[in-house]
């Protein structure tokens, strides 16, 4: 980058010529025309260097450089001098003294003055020009030789004038010419002093204005010449004593401040430099005195004075350590306080010193280490506890801000840095942490309280419990980070304070939403005068435990409806078995069509209501049975049936089911728990009404299946296993699952409904369910238009043979053999024993277990079979079966009971029970059990009459 020059040349040829040469060889150059514009130039765009004329209007060279090296941003850039006017010894030494790097009497060589330049720029760049010295210190010392050199221009100028008076008097022929060059010498002189910005006036021995210069008049006005000059007369007492000197011709030289009014009446402080006049005899004359108005700097300074004065005290009292630090972590100043701290007896001690001759060798590196890098970075460090170990040991605290000190500039000289001695807080904070430790420990939440709710401490335990950090909590209120879920919260502050403790139970919200219910203990602290203080508190979560106590109150609940429905069903089934077999038997005796519609629709009612009451007894009492093949189109019309008679009638419910659907092997009685979980959930998503389909379909599972049809509102879980399922879909109108739910609805206890609306289990079961029998859910939503649940099951695409078509009974009926019937309903034995007979069986019966027993021992070698209540009141079915057959060991019976759990699988192995019968059952259903139990052995079928491959009995999953 080209080094640019600031030129300040008032002469505009001078000028040009001069910005030519310089700009021929590699400078940029900046012009001005005078001081005062050459500064503002300056601190706006800081030149490489100033080469300046000293004779200028408005600021001449002399101020400019005065100025200039006032100036922090400017002192360090070259000043040289460039002139034709002041050509002296004195002018060269008053231009070195104030500053400049070189002093050059025009005219000089181009190639002279170019090495100057570079000579210049060259020690600049590596610092071995000399240092710029300060500007004289007040104005007395600049004035005296500022003057002294503007008089001795104005005294070579007069010199100048006599000599050519003398010459035009010794040659008189030449006087045109002489008075020419006079008339062109007193010009430039009028110029000259024209050009002068300070006031310059001249008084004769009577104290008269006889000249002034522009500055001059246009300071006391153009009508000033030949007033009386006031401040030279004893009027003035503040510069009457130095001026009388001059008249009195005992002083040459006077300086002297004095306050002067200008003509609009404004006072204004004036620096004044007097000589003397004489003539050529030595006699006194006049005055000639040249005044600077130095009211704006003197107020400055003032200003700065008071400023410093101020800053002196507040860093002198003030209890912080303050010290500022050079660029190599050098002290140069320390307040009073620091000095105290270091053990000094003044703070001027520590001038020059550095961290490592106070504190031990580690700590001084590592403080160096901090301040090199705040003065290289310009990062401040605000508010860090620094540990300073002493060289004895001991280790002190203090709170430290350091900050870059930075020159006028932005240059960054050094540091400022301000500690807080804060050794007794650190040491009280340990204690408590130390105290705090302990209390982490614990696993119950543990804060402190003020009175107005605002927490001072926060343990680890409420960090684990409510999800705040004690960072988050210290310094807010506590409603503000658990805000209480439920009343009673005004009741208990009223205990604390009356009591001064209080114990029970709350919810609270937690940060990431929420709620948890505690077991609260508070206790109020007082002061040393017994005034409340603080209140301390310990919170137990108990969430998990109240969560316990509820799933087993419902356990217990649903256990003792389970007891309840089991009974009642047992009673409904032995009511509905007659209504069944009755109505069939009377098919044949009824003639007339509407007759015979009367009794279908009483048989289908009947058949209605022992499938609603199958459903209360599989989901009260969550009867399980074997794994199994099943046709789940079975299960979904057992659903719908369900659903049309309990669900709101807003709900239209719809099947979709392929005639061609595979078998599964399966649970019922779980799927069937699938299935209505499954109805209830969308149903509650369809709070306004809406549609409900069923749909089962037959699906293969490959290995893209995983990405088909999932978007950003689906889920599948978990990983799809290949191969053939059946897939059985639940598909709502309803409210959908939002994004941020979607990927939690599986988890236990999740539930979106309100308190006492859902137990967050039914979805968690679901896929517990399908998990269990080797399958996958799908989920695919979206809000506000509805949800589809997809439940796929391995399914066994081989046929499965179910005896569906109508039995011809005519081929099931008795040749005279003898069937014992057994029941405490009367109506039973009636109906079941009017079915046996219809269809040439005979039949004895009985109403109890004993009184089989002992018809079974009369009568045992001619009865063929028998059909046994297993829920009798006295000796029960289990007892009854163990007697007969240890009278006759290949006795057949068939266990009968509206108690499908008293029958099944495992129930029939441990009776020893080839065949059973679930109340109510069909006529068609017991002659098919009766011919089966009577067949030889090796005819007879495996399962039974609910659980083989003959006519399914109450279960249509059989």
């Amino acid at each position: 980058m080209k080094p640019t020059i600031l030129l300040i040349e008032d002469n505009e040829q001078n000028c040009y010529e001069l910005q030519v040469l310089l700009a021929g060889n590699g400078y940029a150059v900046v012009t001005a025309a005078d001081g005062a514009e050459a500064l503002e130039k300056a601190r706006q765009n800081p030149p490489d260097l100033v080469i300046t004329d000293i004779l200028m209007p408005v600021m001449d060279g002399f101020s400019l450089c005065r100025e200039w090296m006032r100036d922090e941003r400017l002192r360090d850039i070259p000043l040289v001098f460039y002139t034709a006017t002041y050509t002296d010894e004195k002018d060269r030494e008053l231009g070195l003294s104030l500053g400049a790097a070189r002093f050059i009497i025009k005219p000089e060589e181009p190639e002279d003055l170019l090495r100057t330049i570079q000579s210049v720029i060259a020690e600049q760049e590596h610092g071995t020009l000399a240092a710029s010295p300060m500007p004289p210190q007040g104005n007395a010392v600049f004035l005296k030789e500022y003057s002294e050199a503007l008089i001795r221009k104005l005294e070579d100028k007069m010199r100048q004038l006599e000599q050519t008076n003398r010459e035009l008097e010794r040659d008189i022929s030449e006087r045109k010419q002489s008075e020419g060059k006079l008339a062109a010498l007193y010009a430039r002189h009028e110029a000259f002093l024209a050009a002068v910005p300070d006031i310059i006036v001249e008084v004769d021995c009577n104290k008269v204005y006889t000249w002034a210069n522009q500055a001059g008049l246009a300071f006391f006005g153009a009508d000033v010449i030949g007033k009386e000059a006031a401040f030279y007369f004893e009027g003035n007492q503040t510069t009457y004593a130095s001026v009388q000197p001059l008249f009195d011709g005992r002083e040459d030289v006077v300086y002297v401040e004095s306050w002067q009014r200008r003509r609009d009446g404004v006072a204004r402080l004036l620096a004044w430099s007097c000589r003397v006049l004489k003539d050529g005899n030595g006699k006194v004359t006049g005055v000639l005195s040249s005044g600077h108005d130095i009211t704006d700097q003197r107020r400055a300074e003032e200003a700065l004075k008071l400023e410093q004065t101020l800053f002196n005290s507040l860093v002198s009292t003030i209890p912080d350590h303050i010290y500022f630090k050079d660029r190599q972590s050098r002290f140069i100043r320390i307040n009073k306080a620091m000095a105290k701290w270091f053990g000094l007896r003044s703070p001027d001690e520590a001038v020059g010193k550095t961290d490592f001759d106070v504190f031990s060798e580690e700590h001084a590196r590592q403080a160096y280490g901090d301040e090199q890098r705040i003065m290289s970075t310009g990062d401040p460090l605000i508010g860090f506890v620094e540990e300073e170990t002493w060289p004895d040991g001991h280790v002190t605290w203090v709170s430290t801000t350091k900050v870059p000190l930075r020159d006028a500039d932005g240059n960054i000289t050094g540091l400022v840095g301000v500690s807080r001695n804060i050794t007794e807080q650190m040491q009280a904070e340990k204690r408590i942490r130390e105290q705090a430790a302990l209390l982490d420990k614990a696993n119950d939440a543990i804060y402190v309280r003020t009175l107005d709710h605002t927490i001072t401490y926060w343990n680890r335990g409420a960090e684990q419990l409510y999800g705040w950090s004690a960072v988050e909590a210290v310094g807010r209120k506590e409603t503000d980070l658990f805000l209480p879920a439920t009343t009673g919260l005004a009741e208990a502050e009223s205990a604390l304070s009356a009591q001064s403790s209080w114990a029970g139970e709350m919810r609270h919200s937690k940060k990431n939403s929420g709620l948890v219910t505690v077991f609260c203990r508070w206790s109020l602290v007082r002061d040393d005068e017994g005034k409340p203080k603080l209140v301390f508190a310990i919170h137990t979560d108990v969430t998990e435990k109240k969560q316990l106590e509820a799933r087993f109150l419902r356990a217990q609940r649903m256990e003792s409806i389970g007891a309840l429905a089991s009974g009642i069903a047992h009673d409904l089934n032995n009511v509905l078995a007659p209504i069944v077999m009755g109505a069939q038997l009377l098919q044949p005796l009824v003639t007339s069509e509407r007759g015979r519609h009367v009794l279908a629709t009483i048989e289908a009612s009947a058949q209605r209501g022992a499938g609603v009451v199958k459903q209360v007894l599989t989901f009260a009492r969550g009867i399980e049975g074997e794994r199994v093949p099943l046709q789940l189109k079975h299960l979904i019309k057992d659903m719908v049936l369900i659903a049309s008679e309990t669900f709101p009638k807003n709900i239209r419910i719809e099947i979709d089911i392929a005639p061609d659907l595979w078998s599964v092997l399966g649970d019922v009685t779980q799927i069937h728990q699938a299935l209505m979980n499954l109805c209830v959930n969308a149903r509650d998503a369809m709070p306004s009404g809406g549609t409900l389909t069923l749909c089962a379909a037959n699906v293969t599972v490959d290995e893209t299946f995983k990405t088909t049809g999932l978007g950003s509102s689906a889920l599948i879980t978990p990983d799809p296993q290949p191969g053939p399922k059946v897939r059985l879909s639940v598909i709502d109108t309803g409210t959908g699952i939002s994004p941020e739910h979607l990927d939690k609805v599986f988890e236990p206890f999740f539930t979106t409904k309100g308190p006492g609306k859902g137990t967050g289990l039914g979805l968690s079961t679901v896929l517990g369910i399908v998990r269990s029998h080797g399958g996958f859910v799908r989920v695919k939503t979206e809000e506000d238009k509805g949800t589809c649940f997809e439940l796929y099951v391995p399914a066994t695409p081989k046929p499965q043979i179910f005896a569906d078509q109508p039995v011809d009974l005519k081929l099931l009926r008795g040749q005279g053999q003898l069937i014992m019937v057994i029941d405490d309903e009367a109506a039973v034995r009636e109906v079941v024993s009017g079915v046996l007979e219809h269809f040439g069986f005979k039949v004895v019966t009985a109403a109890e277990g004993s009184e089989a027993v002992g018809i079974f021992v009369r009568q045992h070698a001619a009865i063929a079979a028998v059909i046994s209540d297993m829920v009798m009141p006295g000796m029960d079915g289990p007892a009854l079966v163990r007697i007969l057959q240890q009278i006759d060991p290949g006795v057949r019976i068939i266990g009968m009971s509206g108690f499908a759990e008293r029958i099944g699988p495992g129930s029939r192995s441990q009776w020893n029970l080839p065949l059973s019968l679930t109340k109510p059952f069909t006529a068609e259903r017991l002659l098919l059990a009766v011919h089966e139990l009577l067949q030889p052995p090796a005819a007879r079928p495996a399962g039974g009459a609910d659980g083989g491959t003959s006519k399914p009995a109450v279960s249509p999953s059989s």
